[in-house]
């Protein structure tokens, strides 16, 4: 609906949510083969998606935004160069703005104790220059935190979750997908594709049924271990 609009600048804000991998190659190859040279501006979490469709990356920071002429990932490389470049910077001026104060510190005694007035200029100098350092000296770059921890109850089992013969069906019946054999290992990331109605919400509300029902999970083909507890999210985020 946007682009019917014969824009002369597209803003698009995580355009990829909602959408499954095969809508987000059709999207990538719309942004890329079709969408001319009309100017795009992406607010985006996929970093692949960004590498594919974009020219340039925007750090938005407190203290000081960067613009850099690269896609994200080789974005982000010259921006994590340029940081370490500037604390190096930092930290070697840190050491020549400490030189600096026990110097004038020293010319200070001197001029004090010895009543130099020539010490005192020098140290007045000093006090100057150490001032005009201090305020041209970069900034520390610290990005807040945005991990996440998850934590696990402590089970023993090396196996959390054992399909056999497992048969997945429509409401009325129909074989929407079964998978023989296959087990999930304690550490494990699973990571489930498939089409908009290939059955991947029902995979999810399938194995949560088992989780919460021994019965189900002799129906279904399911082997959880006894002292495996489960943390659920559906698509409406309603435990949220």
């Amino acid at each position: 609906r946007a682009w019917l609009g014969n824009p002369d600048i597209a803003l698009l804000d995580e355009p990829t949510n909602f959408l499954d991998l095969e809508k987000v190659l059709v999207l990538e190859r719309w942004m890329r083969e079709s969408a001319g040279d009309t100017p795009m501006i992406i607010v985006s979490h996929d970093r692949r998606f960004l590498d594919n469709v974009t020219d340039s990356t925007l750090f938005v920071r407190p203290l000081r935004s960067r613009f850099i002429s690269q896609p994200y990932s080789r974005a982000i490389e010259l921006l994590e160069a340029e940081d370490r470049a500037e604390e190096n910077r930092r930290e070697r001026d840190t050491k020549q703005l400490d030189r600096l104060r026990k110097s004038a510190h020293q010319l200070r005694q001197i001029g004090i104790n010895k009543h130099s007035d020539t010490a005192l200029k020098r140290s007045a100098q000093l006090d100057r220059k150490i001032e005009a350092l201090a305020d041209a000296l970069p900034r520390a770059i610290r990005e807040q935190p945005r991990e996440i921890q998850l934590s696990n109850s402590g089970t023993h089992a090396k196996v959390v979750l054992e399909f056999q013969q497992f048969k997945l069906r429509t409401p009325d019946g129909q074989l929407l997908l079964g998978i023989d054999e296959l087990r999930v290992w304690q550490g494990e990331r699973v990571v489930i594709l498939g089409r908009n109605g290939a059955g991947k919400t029902r995979l999810i509300q399938a194995i949560h049924a088992a989780l919460q029902d021994r019965e189900a999970r002799a129906q279904l083909g399911i082997r959880i271990p006894p002292s495996i507890s489960c943390g659920y999210v559906d698509h409406a985020m309603q435990v949220l």
